[in-house]
């Protein structure tokens, strides 16, 4: 249909494609194999249209197609687009807030809702809105969109409510515990960092030598119960060496003994278990 909107010449021919892009534009919706809805076909035979009023009517008509079709996503973008372009930013942000809005009662659209975001994050930087600034940047970040939007945050805060601030952002049960841990770190706030890891040991990993150099203690205490619970469920060599390295990470620590207690301990419980044996020879 783009081939054909491309050579429509008389009334008559474009008569015929619309006739063709009827059935797909009144409120089609398509499901996809999992089900989820889809605009996909709607957005499609409207750009079509589209196409064939930028070619044969020009811009003007184009613009009022696009603003009486901004209820569909692309086309919300094109408008939003035009009047930033036009230096229109209180219409563009309108638009994106009503885009914004319309998403928050389909979950399929968690997508177009950070780019809402991020248009409003733009727009709200131009015009040096901290509040919205932090609003829209907290949002983003909470979404894994990258860390520099935790950045912005700490620059749109004042410096005296930071501390307040980020305390409220990183102990909201919304943000997830690894970017908690991460923020923290960044912020060198090792003891939160440590509470954190202490609880989700499956974090460790990036702030590793940190804790066990700042607490050593408190490290060497989680890998022994680490160690003791891998073992006891374990079933095979790659959890057994696992396991055995935390004891082997004991010494690091300065509780290199009470690492190797354990494993002497471990290996007369359990004679028969030739390769957690082997593993745990490693520690010894």
């Amino acid at each position: 249909m783009e081939l054909a909107a491309d050579l429509v010449e008389t009334p008559a021919q474009r008569e015929a494609v619309h006739a063709i892009l009827e059935p797909f534009e009144i409120n089609h919706k398509a499901e996809d194999r999992t089900g989820m809805r889809i605009d996909f076909d709607t957005q499609k035979a409207a750009a079509v249209k589209l196409q064939l009023i930028q070619r044969l009517d020009g811009e003007e008509a184009a613009l009022t197609f696009i603003a009486a079709n901004r209820h569909l996503t692309t086309f919300r973008m094109l408008l939003i687009a035009y009047h930033l372009q036009e230096g229109d930013r209180s219409t563009a942000r309108t638009l994106a807030q009503e885009g914004l809005d319309a998403t928050k009662s389909d979950g399929l659209q968690y997508g177009v809702a950070l780019s809402y975001h991020q248009l409003l994050l733009d727009i709200a930087r131009r015009e040096n809105d901290n509040e919205a600034i932090i609003k829209h940047a907290r949002a983003l970040w909470l979404s894994r969109l990258g860390h520099e939007y935790y950045d912005v945050m700490a620059n749109a805060v004042p410096p005296d409510e930071w501390a307040a601030f980020q305390t409220r952002l990183l102990s909201d049960k919304a943000c997830p515990r690894d970017l908690a841990a991460w923020a923290y770190a960044r912020d060198g706030l090792w003891a939160e960092v440590r509470d954190i890891v202490l609880a989700s040991p499956s974090l460790l990993a990036p702030y590793q030598l940190e804790i066990e150099a700042r607490f050593p203690d408190e490290t060497a205490t989680m890998y022994e119960r680490l160690a003791q619970k891998m073992l006891k469920d374990a079933s095979n060599r790659q959890m057994y060496h696992e396991a055995a390295g935390y004891l082997v990470r004991m010494q690091k620590v300065g509780r290199g003994d009470e690492g190797k207690a354990v494993a002497r301990k471990l290996i007369e419980q359990h004679p028969q278990r030739r390769a957690m044996i082997e593993e745990l020879r490693r520690v010894l």
